[in-house]
């Protein structure tokens, strides 16, 4: 078993997270139809909030169970709902819509991965929840500007 400087297993926080992610799908299926530019900014704004936490209270094990917790919400539901709001933005091609939102996806986790080894080898772990809660930011950005042409209403 693999215990982290707070001394909580790894896996209890992944079990945490994962717990977290079923509540996010959760509540991408309830809102996805109704309201899911609502949904995607307030899953983005907390995912940023999460990763301010574990910048600020990264000593604490509450913080960081609660922070897993409502991480893995907000990894469950933005998925879910950025690709039902592509699939309703191309409705005309919908098979097109979903095979650029894997790319999109692929490539973001691998950027994501790049940049993060690179703030840790460079700044270490401290910095890292600051640039990830930057980038989360400016998702949340392109989000709220992405009115009308990223969130068309449900046909």
């Amino acid at each position: 078993m693999e215990r982290s400087e707070l001394g909580v297993i790894t896996g209890t926080v992944l079990f945490v997270f994962g717990l977290g992610s079923m509540g996010g799908v959760w509540v991408a299926g309830v809102t996805a139809d109704r309201r899911p530019r609502t949904a995607i900014l307030g899953l983005l704004a907390l995912a940023t909030l999460c990763l301010v936490s574990f910048g600020l209270f990264g000593g604490s094990v509450v913080a960081v169970l609660l922070g897993a917790l409502l991480w893995g919400a907000t990894h469950g539901g933005i998925p879910t709902l950025m690709q039902t709001a592509g699939v309703r933005a191309a409705a005309h091609d919908p098979d097109t819509a979903n095979s650029l939102w894997v790319t999109g996806w692929n490539i973001g986790m691998a950027g994501g991965s790049l940049l993060g080894g690179a703030v840790l080898t460079g700044a270490g772990t401290s910095a890292l929840p600051w640039v990830a809660a930057a980038l989360l930011a400016v998702s949340a950005l392109t989000a709220a500007l992405a009115r009308r042409n990223g969130f068309p209403p449900a046909r």
